[in-house]
């Protein structure tokens, strides 16, 4: 018998690399919503939320299980709706960096053809529940102060949560 006829079956051939947003995922990190034709500045991502961090990928270069930016949830001190010029949704979620600063990233859901507002209502909701609700940890920054945030974080041209929503008749 030729021996080097005879291949045996390599078991790590039969282990799929991981398909979707699992090939981002850590151990344990649990996926909330992730959504794509998120633009940021000129560029465009796939936003994905997780129980851990808030993550982007690169629409336009696609390395398996690389991450263009991420932001720990923890970071996270709140979110707000808005509409862009071009009446896009846009959300402004606000980041303490490493240094104690606080920063605005705002996540434009791009026009694709479909009404995306409920989309981005839907990550606010998430964006706000899955971040820390201590108010003591938002502040509100304004020209003269640092101030506890004590009203909530919505942007007057957003609809309230309840108003999108349907309730059965009792």
């Amino acid at each position: 018998m030729n021996t080097s006829q005879f291949n045996p079956p390599d078991p790590a051939a039969d282990e799929q690399e991981p398909a979707g947003a699992d090939k981002y995922l850590f151990p344990g990190e649990q996926l909330r919503i992730w959504s794509s034709d998120i633009q940021i500045k000129k560029f465009r991502f796939e936003a994905y939320l997780t129980n851990r961090r808030l993550f982007l990928i690169d629409q336009h270069d696609r390395k398996p299980g690389v991450t263009a930016k991420e932001i720990p949830v923890e970071s996270i001190l709140g979110a707000y709706l808005e509409d862009s010029p071009a009446r896009e949704p846009v959300i402004v979620i606000s980041v303490r960096t490493a240094d104690d600063d606080v920063r605005l990233m705002k996540m434009t859901f791009a026009h694709i053809g479909k009404d995306r507002g409920s989309e981005a209502e839907e990550w606010v909701h998430l964006i706000t529940h899955a971040t820390p609700a201590d108010p003591a940890k938002t502040l509100v920054r304004d020209a003269e102060t640092e101030r506890p945030r004590t009203d909530p974080v919505i942007s007057p041209e957003a609809r309230a949560l309840s108003d999108t929503m349907i309730v059965p008749p009792p």
